[in-house]
């Protein structure tokens, strides 16, 4: 049985998509949601999935209407897009960092009132960064990942990607308006 592609039409609002599971977690294998390696039943019995293989797609992948998505009129991507002029179109690749920092502002961050935040294209740029370097699995120390919030780097300073303003951020060095001057990673 073929498998036909969703497209969105015009009156649907825009949005960012994420195909809902990585393929290393589930499907070691390299199983994805692209079209030249979609599951097979196999796939998904191996992984302990009790769904069929049109029903997983249509859950998980973006190309068949699933996924994990941000809409253009989302309060936190409208003012980060006030602010660095980025839009819908711009965060369509999935491996990029930008589109992790995206979803993590919109999804995971706990800073509070992100979307009156001043800084949030700095906050974004941080996160892009620390994405762009595969900062949770790279860093040794003050990643998101790391066992502790602080860090022992001098003043203590908070691990990235924690709720705190992001001056408070291991290895970054701040003015008095809460704008990065300097970033200073030694390894």
């Amino acid at each position: 049985m073929p498998i036909a592609f969703v497209t969105s039409t015009e009156n649907e609002p825009k949005s960012v998509c994420r195909d809902y599971l990585r393929v290393q977690d589930v499907f070691p294998s390299g199983t994805s949601c692209l079209s030249d390696n979609l599951p097979t039943y196999h796939d998904l019995v191996l992984a302990d999935i009790t769904m069929s293989t049109a029903d997983f797609l249509e859950q998980h992948c973006c190309a068949f209407g699933g996924g994990d998505r941000i809409f253009e009129d989302d309060l936190v991507f409208e003012q980060l897009r006030k602010v660095t002029g980025m839009s819908v179109s711009d965060f369509q690749d999935q491996h990029s960092s930008s589109q992790k920092a995206l979803f993590w502002l919109v999804k995971e961050d706990s800073y509070p009132n992100l979307e009156d935040y001043l800084h949030i294209g700095q906050r974004f740029a941080l996160s892009s960064i620390y994405f762009g370097l595969n900062g949770d699995l790279n860093w040794l120390e003050c990643s998101d990942q790391a066992d502790t919030t602080t860090c022992s780097v001098p003043n203590s300073k908070s691990a990235w990607m924690s709720g705190v303003q992001e001056c408070e951020w291991a290895y970054l060095t701040c003015d008095r308006n809460l704008f990065v001057t300097e970033i200073i990673m030694r390894k």
